[in-house]
């Protein structure tokens, strides 16, 4: 029963000394990654599962019988207490890492008493029309959901879309049934119509450039070689649209 006792004090000794804290600390970050704060506590775990197998299992006359299971069980609580401290308290280092595509971490800004978090991938479909966006800044807020870097963000996404980089071939015609490229005029085969993507670096403000990349059904202009997206039945802007509402969804992104 005293041996009993004295692993349990161990347990719970090195349980608030190492493990608590570490997990508050994590879990009152609000700048992190839900996946950071995961990534803390399933440290956590293995921590407490490592020592507790070492403390409650560990013979106390022979300790060779189970000498294997103590000295595993003491590596993962070491590293797995390293990991915690490492995801727990935010590195100034790790913020300003380089993103290099989709798994690599968001990055975080501090600009004019604002912060903005750089979202390195995310996408979003909606029937024939998807839309993924690479770099892309948004403003941070304390709750899980982010902000437009600025009101007019969305409207001038849109302008960009359709205005500026005019994505959907023009139509024409008594019928609207004629495609002409939306770039240099020459009318457009139907039956070169295909899904390809569309890639754009777009820049707003002074905020880093970013890649919206747009999958639609299209036509290539045999002309100029511009892509023009084909909408002929007047559904595919409004897939379109969707698409990048689900997209900013996705990473808990309003206006």
């Amino acid at each position: 029963m005293k041996i009993f006792i004295v692993r349990l004090v161990l347990t719970l000794f090195f349980w608030f000394i190492f493990c608590i804290p570490i997990w508050i600390r994590a879990i009152s970050i609000s700048n992190w990654r839900v996946f950071t704060k995961k990534i803390a506590i399933i440290a956590m775990v293995s921590a407490m599962t490592g020592f507790s197998l070492y403390v409650f299992f560990r013979s106390p006359t022979n300790t060779s019988s189970l000498s294997w299971l103590g000295s595993v069980s003491i590596t993962i609580y070491f590293i797995a207490t390293i990991v915690s401290a490492y995801y727990a308290w935010p590195l100034k280092s790790r913020s300003q890492s380089v993103i290099t595509g989709k798994v690599a971490s968001k990055r975080i800004l501090h600009r004019k008493n604002r912060i903005y978090v750089i979202i390195p991938y995310m996408t979003g479909t909606d029937e024939d029309a998807s839309v993924t966006f690479i770099n892309a800044t948004f403003q941070k807020t304390s709750r899980p959901v982010k902000r437009y870097p600025a009101p007019d963000f969305g409207i001038w996404l849109i302008e960009q879309i359709y205005n500026e980089n005019k994505v959907m071939a023009e139509k024409t015609g008594v019928l609207k049934n004629r495609l002409l490229c939306s770039s240099c005029g020459t009318e457009l085969n139907h039956n070169d119509q295909l899904l390809r993507k569309i890639e754009y670096e777009l820049k707003y403000n002074d905020f880093d450039p970013f890649t919206m990349q747009i999958a639609i059904p299209s036509i290539v202009c045999p002309q100029c070689s511009k892509i023009c997206g084909v909408d002929l039945n007047g559904s595919l802007s409004y897939h379109l649209n969707e698409a990048i509402i689900r997209a900013f969804k996705s990473e808990k992104i309003k206006p």
